[in-house]
């Protein structure tokens, strides 16, 4: 690959690239501090242990990712690519290599994000037996809010249970009672509103939001 073809990759090559560059700095800084402790500097934590193996984990993930879209031929516009890879970085990378799931308000966004990144994908799933002319969809938005509703309330659920589960094993205070339960779901509920609310004017007008957001198989 000369240099005028590497110039020439797709935004998202770039994002992934400076984040794999990202997450190798936390790993970086993480190792010297646990050097640095060894050595005699008590300023080292277990926070950087986490840090390490995170940090590891997420350039793991995004190659999964990377791959997993490669091989199964779908086609993801930038823009939704980009998110997906941002998506990844902060809430499998930094949010727990600075420990920010501890924080109220920091969980409550991630949630709210969630919610977002379900109420994305569900456009896919839900028009993808739907009939699609010149790359525009056909649907009554109504049954489309309905589907982000149920799809998104679905997998909160599940991805609470899975935290709660895991925060209980590990004697942490993620989601302990009904209320942050319910609260954490309320704030998931935030983020696929306001995908309900673009996708649903998107379908009356322009389409162009949610013909954003349809990932496609390739053909052969």
């Amino acid at each position: 690959m000369n240099a005028k073809q590497i110039f020439k990759q797709k935004p998202s090559v770039y994002v992934f690239g400076v984040s794999v560059a990202l997450c190798l700095a936390m790993f970086v800084y993480a190792l010297v501090s646990l050097c640095m402790y060894s050595a005699g500097n008590q300023s080292a934590k277990f926070l950087n242990i986490i840090q390490m193996i995170f940090s590891v984990a997420c350039v793991l993930i995004l190659a999964i990712y990377f791959t997993y879209v490669k091989f199964s031929k779908l086609e993801i516009k930038e823009p939704l690519n980009i998110y997906f890879i941002a998506f990844i970085v902060v809430f499998f990378g930094v949010y727990p290599c600075f420990d920010l799931y501890a924080n109220t308000a920091a969980l409550g966004t991630f949630f709210a994000f969630l919610g977002f990144t379900l109420a994305v994908i569900s456009i896919s799933v839900f028009f993808h037996f739907s009939k699609k002319q010149n790359g525009t969809v056909h649907a009554n938005p109504w049954f489309l809010v309905f589907f982000q509703i149920g799809f998104t309330t679905l997998f909160v659920t599940v991805v609470e249970t899975l935290v709660y589960l895991i925060s209980k094993s590990a004697e942490t205070n993620l989601i302990s009672t009904v209320e942050s339960f319910v609260s954490q779901l309320g704030y998931a509920w935030i983020g696929m509103i306001v995908v309900s609310i673009i996708s649903t004017i998107s379908i009356v007008k322009s389409k162009y939001f949610v013909n954003i957001c349809l990932i496609k198989q390739i053909s052969d």
